[in-house]
């Protein structure tokens, strides 16, 4: 009989300690979920403090440069400009945490952020074609005024008219641009980041 009561003691012992046990492990798992949570909460408030930044110092360096001679070119007038611009410089914030945006759990704060950025690039890639542009005028006026080729000045003449054709463009693409930017910067101000 002692050997029953032993085994039902011990049955008995092993069943709660294996509860709690049970009990502590999951507790455990909540509270290290809960912490893993709220890291990657602290983490997605910093990036979109960080991309509020990258936004507002970057289309306020645009603005104060290149953006305002845009803005105040003349309609029917070739923007006739080079700016220095690249991908690889420009959006390093957004572009080192990709991964984290989709983690946004705002969908329309999310998507405001991709369409800026997309529209931002686009817009960094048409100065890019504009600048192209503006060496093939620079180019066929060099030969031009060595040769006084009447081609050559026929090239002039079709690729400025290009160039100016596309500053109209380039300010739409502008406008657009500074629409996105002026209403995620509110979105993200609104939101406290």
């Amino acid at each position: 009989m002692d050997i029953v009561l032993s085994l039902l003691a011990a049955m008995f012992g092993a069943i709660v300690g294996g509860c709690f046990t049970a009990w502590a492990v999951h507790r455990t798992h909540e509270y290290t979920m809960e912490r893993e949570e709220a890291n990657e909460n602290r983490m997605i408030t910093s990036m979109l403090k960080a991309i509020h930044d990258e936004i507002s110092d970057t289309w306020s360096n645009y603005v104060n440069n290149v953006g305002a001679m845009l803005e105040n070119l003349p309609t029917g007038q070739p923007f006739a400009v080079y700016f220095p611009v690249t991908h690889e410089t420009l959006f390093l914030i957004y572009r080192n945490n990709t991964d984290k945006i989709g983690k946004i759990n705002d969908d329309e704060l999310r998507k405001s952020i991709v369409s800026t950025y997309a529209k931002s690039a686009a817009l960094v890639q048409s100065f890019i074609f504009n600048n192209h542009l503006n060496g093939k005028v620079e180019y066929w006026s060099h030969l031009h005024a060595q040769t006084q080729n009447p081609v050559h000045l026929l090239n002039v003449n079709n690729h400025m008219a290009v160039l100016t054709d596309y500053a109209g463009k380039l300010r739409v693409l502008h406008n657009d641009v500074k629409q996105l930017v002026q209403n995620l910067s509110k979105e993200l101000t609104e939101k406290g980041y």
